[in-house]
């Protein structure tokens, strides 16, 4: 079954945040891969981060919500789905 998304995130996920932290989440996925220090936006993991959580990437946030990690992996058209958040 297809999920739906709101941003790259599935959306039964995305609504669980706070509104102000879904702005910055939607921010961090319109940035792009970015370099995994001092940015906001697409991470790819470690491979030993990959291995420990089964994902390849993560949004980072910066500033409030920052503790969150919302994980996620590529479907088969290399777009990330977003589909794991922790830490809040």
């Amino acid at each position: 079954m297809l999920e739906k998304l709101q941003d790259g995130v599935v959306r039964k996920e995305f609504n669980k945040l706070d509104t102000a932290i879904q702005k910055k989440v939607a921010a961090a996925i319109g940035k792009g891969i970015v370099a995994p220090v001092d940015a906001q936006g697409i991470i790819k993991l470690t491979a030993t981060e990959a291995k420990s959580t089964g994902y390849t990437y993560k949004i980072k946030i910066l500033g409030k919500g920052g503790d969150i990690r919302i994980y996620g992996n590529p479907n088969a058209t290399g777009h990330i789905i977003f589909d794991y958040i922790t830490g809040h």
